[in-house]
């Protein structure tokens, strides 16, 4: 039998949780809902592992483009699910254009009459209340608080609590010292929920040497290309500027989806 982390995946299947925080002023709470995390396993970990970028964004990509490809489909059908988007005031910007990158003309036009006549609705309320730009304000998702921004928080942890895991063994830190690493971002977070003064000091120490790899790989670039002898670069060497900027902030999918 594998072994197998709290980690997980994408399922294709609704569960309810409580409520994203609202305006009491404007409406009650009441419950939505979120995607659920399969089990992930130390293969799958080890795997993850071989990618160019940061282990973690890509898994947090992909965990948000399965959920948009069931969303989309689901919006523009189930008449519960467009009503639970308007409940939800709908997503953040960066995952609201997310959707429709997903989505056809007809699936948008589908999916989201629901939600402008919920706003219809309560915009005529505001007249007489107070601080009716702040109520109107909060009618946009916040980062980190839209259904999508949850999903992908808890995948970040549970993913993370995975690493924290395989570098536990002699074969996990191996695998580890043979990748390209974790974003800064998400290497913080895994030193967080690591409890091993030694596994801490591994991962910063491996960090470091990167950094230090990808600084000479760019300089080397930079030698080369002025000095037109751009045949000469290797594959490390031409991308190594981009890697550099998913270590610095994450991958650019993720950008402006973290607090």
């Amino acid at each position: 039998m594998r072994d197998r982390t709290d980690s997980g995946r994408t399922r294709r299947r609704l569960r309810r949780h409580d409520p994203l925080e609202t305006s009491p002023d404007v409406w009650p709470a009441k419950t939505g809902e979120e995607v659920s995390p399969v089990e992930m396993t130390i293969e799958d970990l080890t795997r993850d592992l071989k990618t160019k970028s940061c282990p973690t964004c890509r898994r947090m990509m992909k965990s948000a483009k399965d959920f948009f490809a069931l969303w989309q489909y689901d919006l523009a059908r189930e008449e519960k699910a467009a009503e639970d988007f308007a409940l939800e005031l709908g997503f953040c910007p960066l995952h609201t254009w997310q959707l429709l990158a997903f989505s056809s003309p007809w699936g948008t036009s589908m999916g989201y009459p629901k939600l402008l006549d919920r706003l219809s609705h309560e915009m005529r309320k505001l007249p007489k209340m107070p601080d009716v730009g702040q109520i109107v304000r909060h009618f946009v998702r916040s980062p980190g608080r839209c259904r999508v921004c949850r999903l992908l928080g808890e995948v970040e942890e549970n993913y993370s609590r995975g690493l924290a895991l395989l570098i536990q063994s002699a074969e996990g830190r191996e695998a580890w010292r043979e990748s390209h690493g974790l974003c800064l971002r998400h290497l913080g977070l895994l030193i967080s929920v690591t409890n091993d003064p030694a596994d801490i000091e591994f991962l910063i120490n491996e960090a470091a040497r990167r950094l230090e790899e990808m600084s000479e790989n760019m300089r080397r670039f930079a030698r080369k290309t002025k000095a037109l002898q751009r045949g000469l670069l290797d594959r490390n060497e031409e991308k190594a500027y981009l890697r550099a900027m998913v270590h610095l902030v994450g991958e650019k999918y993720l950008a402006g989806a973290f607090e």
